[in-house]
């Protein structure tokens, strides 16, 4: 039976990209039914130009909210949604014209897959390949799906390259935290997928991610604009943009930080933190940013640190017991997350084992 699509896309002064990606949405071999357009306190024109797509086109539709929080409008798409398989694209993102079509082909054959995932592609600004994702696909469970995410060239921890069930969302009373302005795609994918049956992973690019170490160039460019139009007499203007910009890097190092605490909490009771030995890395790494950025949280760093130590030593303990190859070369990846040194030791391991 032929289910609904809907798109839920977050917009925080962003008009220039609004109608490019409502072209590139139309290119799709299957369209959406319904594209709805999250707007977090725009102040650029960007709420004007959604209310004309909202005339042209039915199927388009906008929330608005007056917080500049991207969960907060999302929630608000969310109360709206009427479709039963929703996407979370990112504006700036490029989708395959088969993309919607192969996801929800994928959730209609079989009642069971409650999340379908694809392979993706980073690109550049230019729309350059920097790399691509491929190499994970079939039937696996949510346990091993979060272990793929949470790895360093995994299927990444965003929402944007995976379809989700709508009536699953509604029946466990999922939502975004609000009181996240960063982190909140991680925290709501841990909460989805405790609750999923299957989850099919396509090994086919389909979705373009633009690429941006930072993430915070959007909000970095909302300040400078803000700063040129009321300190343009300032003579330090370029120390003032550096401080902003060391600020922001400090705030979302502080979010992600809460996020994995809370992501943490939420696999230990459901039983599943030691399943995804990934996660102790990827926590890991965020500790590592959190005191790059801050440069005076090194307890809580240090913590960290021995957690992922004490977690990599009883894995590798129970490898090195059952000389497993596969399973020695996964331990150095975990391992190159909490420290660089440490995974060129397991794969020096590695290699005396492969001689033996």
């Amino acid at each position: 039976m032929k289910k609904t699509i809907a798109l839920v896309v977050t917009v925080r002064n962003q008009v220039q990209e609004i109608l490019p990606f409502y072209e590139r949405v139309l290119t799709q071999k299957r369209l959406p039914d319904e594209i709805w357009f999250a707007d977090a306190k725009s102040t650029d024109g960007s709420r004007e130009v959604l209310k004309k797509l909202k005339e042209t086109d039915a199927r388009v539709h906008f929330v608005c909210t007056e917080q500049a929080n991207l969960s907060c409008a999302r929630n608000l798409a969310l109360d709206q949604v009427t479709a039963d398989y929703l996407v979370f694209p990112r504006l700036t993102d490029r989708m395959a014209p088969s993309y919607l079509r192969d996801m929800a082909h994928v959730m209609e054959i079989d009642g069971d897959f409650d999340m379908v995932a694809s392979g993706y592609a980073e690109l550049t600004s230019g729309g350059k390949v920097i790399s691509t994702c491929t190499k994970y696909g079939g039937i696996i469970s949510w346990k091993k799906m979060l272990k793929h995410c949470f790895s360093n060239r995994g299927m990444k921890t965003g929402l944007w390259n995976k379809m989700l069930r709508r009536d699953l969302i509604e029946r466990e009373q999922l939502s975004f935290c609000e009181s996240l302005e960063d982190g909140g795609d991680v925290l709501f994918l841990a909460s989805y997928s405790a609750y999923v049956r299957k989850v099919q992973v396509l090994p086919r690019v389909l979705y373009g991610h633009l690429y941006d170490p930072l993430a915070i160039r959007e909000r970095l460019a909302e300040e400078k604009r803000r700063i040129k139009e009321q300190a343009l007499h300032m003579q330090k203007h370029r120390e003032a943009i550096r401080k902003i910009r060391r600020e922001l890097r400090i705030h979302k190092a502080c979010a992600d930080w809460e996020a994995m605490t809370r992501v943490h909490t939420l696999l230990e009771k459901a039983g599943a933190l030691h399943d995804i030995p990934s996660f102790f890395s990827y926590k890991a790494r965020k500790a590592r940013r959190l005191l790059w950025a801050t440069q005076y949280d090194k307890k809580a760093y240090r913590a960290q640190r021995k957690e992922a130590a004490g977690c990599l030593r009883r894995r590798t303990l129970a490898v090195l017991r059952d000389r497993d190859l596969s399973g020695l070369h996964r331990m150095s990846v975990v391992a190159s997350g909490v420290s660089p040194r440490l995974g060129l030791q397991f794969a020096k391991i590695r290699k005396k084992f492969r001689k033996k």
